[in-house]
C-alpha cells in the first residue's frame, strides 16, 4: 500500500503502538481515520481535527487511543497522522505565501496610514466581527454601500 505522497518520507500514521510519541502531537491538528487504507489520500477518506488527548491503555481489548475533534464531533480513532508530518501542495504553498504577503500589506498599511484600534475602541463589536464587516465591503467591489 502507498501513502498520500504529501506524507513526509519516513513518517506514517501512529498507531496504538505509538501512544507515547504521539502525546507530543495533543492540542495539533492531524489526520485520522479507523482504516489504515484512508491515509492513501487524506482529502478523500481521512477526517481532519485537533488531538485532544491520548490513550495509552484500554481495558476492554480493543484499541481506539486518539481522541479526536472534528468539525462534526469527538471521537476516538485506531490512526492519527499529524498534519506536521505532511507537506503542502504547491498550490497550497503558493496560496499561503501570497495570503502572507497580502496581510503584510495591509498590517503596514493600516499601522502606517491610521488607527486600527483606536477606530475599533468605538465600537461595541468584537474585532473579528468588525475586521470582517471592513473586509466584506472592500471585497464587495462598492466599500461605500453597505454589505450583508
Amino acid at each position: 500500500m502507498k501513502l498520500d505522497p504529501r506524507i513526509i518520507e519516513g513518517r506514517k500514521p501512529l498507531t496504538c503502538f505509538d501512544a507515547e510519541e504521539a502525546e507530543k502531537f495533543v492540542g495539533q491538528k492531524g489526520y485520522t481515520s479507523d482504516d489504515i487504507s484512508t491515509f492513501t489520500d487524506l482529502d478523500c477518506c481521512c477526517e481532519s481535527g485537533k488531538l485532544e488527548h491520548v490513550v495509552k491503555e484500554n481495558g476492554n481489548g480493543i484499541c481506539y487511543p486518539y481522541s479526536v475533534v472534528t468539525d462534526y464531533n469527538r471521537k476516538e480513532y485506531a490512526f492519527f497522522l499529524p498534519e506536521a508530518w505532511v507537506k503542502n501542495t504547491e498550490e497550497q504553498q503558493q496560496f499561503a505565501e501570497d495570503c502572507l504577503r497580502l496581510v503584510t500589506l495591509i498590517y503596514g498599511f493600516l499601522n502606517c496610514h491610521t488607527q486600527p484600534h483606536e477606530i475599533m475602541k468605538r465600537h461595541d463589536h468584537e474585532q473579528e466581527q468588525f475586521l470582517e464587516a471592513v473586509f466584506k465591503r472592500a471585497l464587495s467591489g462598492d466599500p461605500w454601500n453597505e454589505v450583508r
